[in-house]
């Protein structure tokens, strides 16, 4: 049975247009790989982060709403944990 989330990561700023599409795809396979469904998916840009991570003071925002298994997030959380152009995520729970 499939759960609702919101999925919300921050890439660096540093990256270039194309290496910040095929980090996207990164999370789009993660996803998939687990038997993942991407319902929506909206890259709000580069933001101004509330306080400074990894020595970055913005970071590129997207956020995506997704269903996943119950097992999905823990595996998910860790794909994203070893990206190092991932600098922040945040998967919770909708319902």
């Amino acid at each position: 049975m499939l759960r609702e989330y919101e999925l919300i990561y921050v890439l660096r700023p540093d990256l270039a247009d194309d290496q910040l599409a095929i980090e996207q795809e990164y999370v789009r396979k993660a996803i998939w790989a687990l038997n993942g469904e991407i319902k929506n998916e909206d890259a709000w840009g580069i933001k101004l982060l509330p306080f400074e991570i990894r020595k970055y003071k913005e970071g590129f925002f997207c956020v995506m709403k997704l269903d996943l298994e119950p097992e999905g997030p823990a595996k998910l959380k860790y794909e994203l944990k070893i990206n190092d152009r991932i600098i922040r995520n945040m998967l919770t729970s909708v319902k």
